[in-house]
């Protein structure tokens, strides 16, 4: 949460930005920012809110090239532990979800989670088609030794678990 939190607090202040968190890890996370809504429980009941919200937004978007407004940006802490939460039908829709929001331009999911979670969900089809292993943000130690990103060189330097690299293009 070290990172995390300041990473979440930037995207709500972005003008014409909505953030939406799932907050799976049960970290303590707060806000006071208008434009930042936490979901902390009640995990399957708001994803269904959302699956609404991005099939209507969806829907909307399609018709006529509606300009549906701000960005949305829906930050996912803890995607393994918010799949354990959610009920059968909401974990198959999860996938399916996330693909769909990926055909807008307007709707960006930020998925957080450990490596070794993270791995659990290569084999799925959702996650093949939108996870990119050249680009992302890695946070803490161990860059050299995870396998989730490619990078085309070892780097030198570790950082302490409050900083990130960003990678691009595998650099």
């Amino acid at each position: 949460a070290n990172f995390v939190q300041p990473l979440i607090k930037q995207f709500a202040y972005l003008n014409k930005t909505e953030v939406i968190v799932f907050n799976a890890l049960e970290d303590s996370l707060a806000s006071t920012i208008n434009n930042l809504k936490l979901i902390n429980s009640d995990f399957d009941y708001n994803f269904n809110l959302l699956e609404k919200y991005i099939k209507n937004l969806y829907s909307i978007s399609n018709d006529s090239n509606n300009d549906v407004g701000r960005h949305r940006v829906i930050f996912v802490y803890g995607l393994s532990n918010l799949r354990n939460k959610l009920n059968l039908e909401n974990k198959n829709k999860l996938g399916e979800l996330i693909e769909l929001a990926n055909k807008m331009d307007h709707i960006h999911f930020v998925i957080i989670d450990s490596e070794s979670k993270l791995k659990s969900f290569e084999s799925e089809i959702w996650y093949k088609d939108i996870v990119n292993g050249s680009s992302g943000i890695w946070i803490g130690k161990g860059i050299n030794v995870q396998n989730i990103f490619k990078l085309k060189k070892y780097i030198d330097n570790d950082i302490e678990d409050n900083e990130c690299y960003v990678i691009e293009c595998g650099i």
